[in-house]
């Protein structure tokens, strides 16, 4: 059966099936797998019957099985291949690294277990009903909350709580009068369970009983919620990566890529499919056990093609993290090891008990690290990219596949090959409007949407901090004040009832100005910022992000705003005073809280 463009088109179709058996499936079964007896064929059939009882780990077996007993059979190579990938999940090293470095106590290292929530926990979402049929008043009512009363007037409420409307008519046109009335304090709540791996609670985080940290404050009756599991999360990677994130990366690439891994066994099966030409019909009931019904059906088939596809964007995926791991992710993170408050006076608190050499700028944070990753980053994304366009142009000589799919090669096969070159000798890659058809760009102009220069994005350390921010003495940031003044615009009309002209003034934005800070007016510069509320900021260096991505017509991009991020004033002071060696002042959270209540 013949297919649109985008059902045949191999990459998304090999994706989703890889999705499907990484799929989470329901009911597990899990079985001793049996001494077996068959042909290669035989055992592939009892591994699909094993993927519609939802048994993954005897699925697999059975699909490895029928591989060593003929490692020439085409089924057993296709679905022993996929298991293979399915597996990278469970690996020991995989399953060792996301315990041990993000925390999922429980995360388990058999697909059965994986693809049910035994080993998942609940954490829950909690929300407030706005408004109800309250039976003890035969009457809708509407929750008010804290917010409502303070910057909103509403006759009668005075209180958080739920609230009816009440009308009182005096039997006039205009006489009736409506406000509120009281029902109860007390909220009712709707409940949503959120079943995602459990994570470990750093003693740290919780902060004792006191209700003010992040921790009790996302717990909801005094379980955690989902708001709770986003802070676990991030507890745990500070907990369990004091000194940044280079290890992880490494560790991460190497389990999952590495050689011996589940992946590169899987690359060397997949090859031997090549040679033959041989492509196997998808199974009725893979297609079921999977749940991909919407994209394949019994007519489709799987080949070298389709699965070098798969292990081709793996291998960008590969790129993508060798070349984040070519950065330098380390930087001391031990002094957020304490329970966050979600208020700028902790933050001041545990940012004044930085060591200067430790802050990023400072230290080797988002530098390069090694030359020797970013030229494999580069190389395994050029392998990428041959790996689709080699699946792509093996494809042509199915007839599953439509003409236009076909036709379309010679336009993709010419943008690979530019791809390719603009990697390995730098310059810009266009990119194509219309990938479909005609040549593919060598240029800006008609029909280019834009285009990267692929030697800057794969040049060591070109993101670092020191490029994509302006600094001073020594890579130090430097800081901006942001002054708003509000512009307004005399309009004047003349009433012709009265013989009188009129003029008012009117608000039309804002002006904006930027002042450098400099160790000679930092104090009155942050004095002004904490006083009258303005903004703190970094400069952009405009030439780094420019100089990488340009327009259709060969121009550089244009960015709104080159300031930015943005820092709270007392936090920024702390920084800019570290930074520059200057002796830590006092902030407003610092003086007695009488002084504080006298202001």
């Amino acid at each position: 059966m013949r297919r649109f463009i985008f059902k045949s088109a191999i990459l998304p179709t090999l994706v989703a099936v890889l999705a499907g058996v990484l799929a989470f499936g329901c009911g597990p079964v899990d079985v001793e797998v049996p001494e077996v007896n068959g042909t290669s064929s035989e055992l592939v059939r009892l591994g699909h019957d094993a993927l519609n009882d939802r048994n993954w780990d005897n699925a697999v077996y059975y699909y490895e099985e029928a591989y060593n007993r003929d490692n020439n059979n085409a089924e057993a190579i296709v679905y022993s291949s996929l298991a293979k990938l399915a597996q990278i999940s469970v690996d020991p090293r995989v399953a060792d690294l996301l315990r041990n470095r993000l925390g999922f106590q429980n995360y388990p290292n058999r697909l059965n277990a994986l693809f049910s929530t035994d080993w998942m926990s609940n954490y829950q979402e909690k929300y407030v009903i706005y408004s109800y049929w309250d039976e003890g008043t035969s009457r809708y009512v509407r929750w008010f909350d804290e917010y409502d009363i303070s910057y909103w007037s509403y006759e009668g409420v005075d209180r958080v709580g739920y609230y009816y409307e009440n009308y009182e008519c005096d039997g006039s046109y205009y006489g009736c009068n409506m406000t509120y009335r009281f029902v109860t304090a007390a909220p009712k709540y709707e409940v949503y369970d959120n079943y995602v791996p459990g994570l470990v609670t750093p003693s740290w985080i919780k902060g004792g009983n006191d209700p003010n940290t992040m921790y009790n404050r996302s717990l909801v009756d005094g379980i955690p919620s989902i708001e709770t599991w986003s802070i676990l999360l991030l507890a745990n990677i500070v907990d369990k990566n004091t000194d940044g994130l280079n290890r992880f990366m490494d560790e991460l690439i190497s389990a999952v890529f590495g050689s011996g891994s589940l992946f590169e066994q899987a690359r060397s099966r997949i090859d031997r499919l090549k040679s033959t030409g041989e492509r196997v019909n998808v199974a009725r009931s893979f297609i079921e056990a999977t749940d991909l019904e919407d994209m394949f059906d019994e007519f489709d088939k799987i080949g070298w093609a389709e699965l070098n596809a798969v292990i081709s964007f793996m291998t960008g995926i590969k790129a993508g993290l060798e070349w984040i791991a070519a950065y330098d992710l380390n930087t001391n993170l031990n002094f957020l090891k304490n329970a966050w408050k979600a208020d700028d006076a902790y933050f001041i608190e545990r940012l004044k008990t930085v060591n200067a050499n430790d802050l990023p700028f400072n230290n080797n944070f988002l530098k390069s690290r090694d030359v020797g990753k970013m030229d494999a980053a580069r190389r395994d994304f050029k392998a990428a990219i041959i790996g689709l366009d080699e699946s792509y142009a093996n494809i042509l000589s199915s007839d599953l596949y439509t003409t236009v799919v076909k036709d379309a090669y010679s336009t993709l096969h010419d943008g690979a090959s530019k791809l390719i070159d603009a990697v390995e000798n730098g310059g810009v890659f266009w990119i194509k409007e219309e990938p479909e058809n005609g040549s593919w760009p060598v240029s800006a102009g008609h029909g280019v949407v834009g285009g990267v220069d692929m030697g800057k994005f794969f040049q060591p350390g070109y993101f670092s901090l020191q490029n994509l921010f302006e600094t001073e003495n020594g890579g130090k940031p430097v800081f901006y004040i942001r002054y708003r003044t509000d512009r307004y615009v005399t309009d004047c009309w003349f009433d012709y009832w009265d013989g009188v002209e009129y003029c008012g003034d009117y608000y039309d934005g804002y002006d904006t100005e930027y002042e450098r800070i400099t160790p000679e007016n930092y104090r009155q510069k942050f004095s002004e910022a904490e006083t009258f509320g303005h903004d703190i900021l970094f400069k952009l260096r405009m030439s780094t992000i420019t100089g990488i991505v340009r327009n259709g017509d060969g121009s550089p991009v244009e960015i709104d705003n080159e300031y930015g991020p943005q820092f709270p004033p007392d936090i920024a002071k702390v920084l800019y005073e570290k930074y520059n060696g200057l002796p830590l002042s006092k902030s407003r959270f610092d003086r007695p809280l009488a002084l504080s209540k006298k202001r």
